[in-house]
């Protein structure tokens, strides 16, 4: 029969469709008028998105709503709750039903919105805290027995990391960002590598400021792990499990952090991940954290000793051209290969592996893990931009010529292409396809 219902009176009906709160009748009504009414279908697929985008922000809120929820119910029925599953049957009989709901609805509200009893955390406010921070030293422990170490102290002048092994200083990397000049130490080698970047590379490495270190906080999703006594202190904690931003340094990563709710100032940040194809894990705590502190320009102005070998190499860029270049110098140094992963960690341990020894002075090779290093970050600013990057360094050799070696989006339905002889060009979406399949 034809379908005489108007668009007013269905869209209220609409609406119960997203939320599943209707009557068998009254969904058929709906079903029979989105089939013939384009207008009410793209109203009710707008009401969907919003409704998938809400479903995602509560589920982030998930463990501290259920805490509060409890206590709610706890302080009406002057009853402890200890069963999760215990206020559903108390909401479903007895006067306090309309009472009940209403208080667990300002509670929600209250808890995602303003941090719920004041022991909870916002956590747009801990990104907020520490986007205001300029300086600070922090801790770093390679958790998987290696017996690693490291400390990194940073500042608005530039950045510095040192690492021991055993106690014993190893190396230290120094970034001086108004000079765009880095400076590296290997002391067991007494040798030192100086490089100058350029401004936008220099950019990349301003990247482990806290402000873009936490910056997960605002542009993943995340799970709430609630509360956990850690060193004597009651932290809140929140789990990332895609952290696509850190496709630089690892091919998969996790990340969970711990926050003071009396501060929202980060206690502790464990990074896991898999390098190598999945051959090595990696697990690193960063602890000890002491912000806003007096921080000497000599710190990434390293004194050289004068007995060291200094090798200076190029100054680096962050382009196509110089990721090419870095390939170009991976294939080189392990005899016809090209990375499995553009995650450095994996491109490290490749590299080491591969390396043919007797061909490379030890210095010009540090230089050139720079190099190949800027491939990397090269890569993992496409993934950060979104641009549909995809690498085959697993399946593809310098030899072959027509294959796929990297590509990503520059616009809509172009693509940027490198093939396996590193030649380049920029293809329509359905040459793309061609020349994958």
């Amino acid at each position: 029969t034809e379908d005489r219902t108007t668009c007013a009176d269905v869209r209220e009906l609409i609406e119960q469709t997203v939320s599943a709160d209707i009557s068998v009748p009254d969904l058929a009504v709906a079903r029979n008028h989105l089939e013939s009414c384009a207008s009410c279908r793209d109203y009710h697929r707008a009401l969907q998105a919003d409704g998938d985008r809400l479903a995602v922000y509560a589920d982030s809120h998930a463990a501290r709503i259920d805490v509060l929820r409890r206590r709610t119910i706890a302080a009406l029925t002057d009853t402890p709750i200890v069963r999760p599953a215990g206020w559903r049957r108390f909401a479903r009989s007895g006067p306090w039903r309309t009472a009940l709901a209403a208080s667990l609805a300002v509670i929600v509200f209250m808890a995602v919105f303003f941090g719920g009893d004041g022991e909870s955390v916002v956590w747009a406010e801990v990104y907020e805290t520490v986007a205001r921070i300029t300086s600070g030293r922090f801790r770093l422990e390679d958790r998987t027995g290696s017996g690693i170490r490291s400390e990194q102290v940073f500042s608005e002048r530039g950045l510095s990391h040192r690492t021991y092994e055993e106690g014993r200083l190893v190396e230290s990397l120094h970034l001086d960002y108004e000079d765009q000049v880095m400076t590296y130490l290997a002391y067991p080698l007494e040798l030192a590598v100086k490089l100058e970047f350029e401004a936008e590379l220099m950019e990349s490495y301003t990247d482990r400021s806290p402000d873009k270190l936490f910056a997960f906080l605002m542009e993943n999703e995340f799970e709430d792990l609630g509360h956990k006594r850690i060193g004597g202190r009651r932290l809140q904690g929140v789990r990332v499990k895609d952290a696509a931003f850190m496709a630089e340094r690892l091919d998969r990563a996790e990340l969970e952090l711990w926050v003071d709710p009396k501060d929202h100032l980060p206690v502790r940040l464990e990074v896991r991940g898999e390098v190598a194809d999945g051959a090595r894990r990696r697990h690193v705590r960063f602890q000890d954290f002491r912000w806003n502190i007096d921080v000497p320009d000599g710190e990434f102005q390293p004194e050289i000793p004068d007995d060291y070998e200094v090798t200076r190499g190029p100054r680096l860029k962050l382009d196509e051209a110089s990721c090419l270049e870095g390939l170009r110098l991976f294939a080189d140094i392990t005899r016809g290969r090209y990375p499995t992963t553009l995650a450095y960690e994996s491109v490290r341990v490749e590299l080491w592996r591969g390396l043919d020894p007797d061909r490379w002075e030890i210095g010009g090779l540090i230089a050139d893990m720079f190099q190949i290093r800027v491939a990397c970050q090269f890569f993992g600013q496409l993934i950060a931009d979104e641009a549909e990057a995809v690498y085959f360094g697993h399946a593809v050799r310098p030899s072959d010529e027509g294959r796929v070696l990297l590509r990503w989006r520059v616009e809509p339905d172009r693509y940027r292409v490198v093939y396996g002889d590193l030649r380049t060009e920029t293809v329509s979406g359905a040459e793309l396809l061609r020349l994958e399949s």
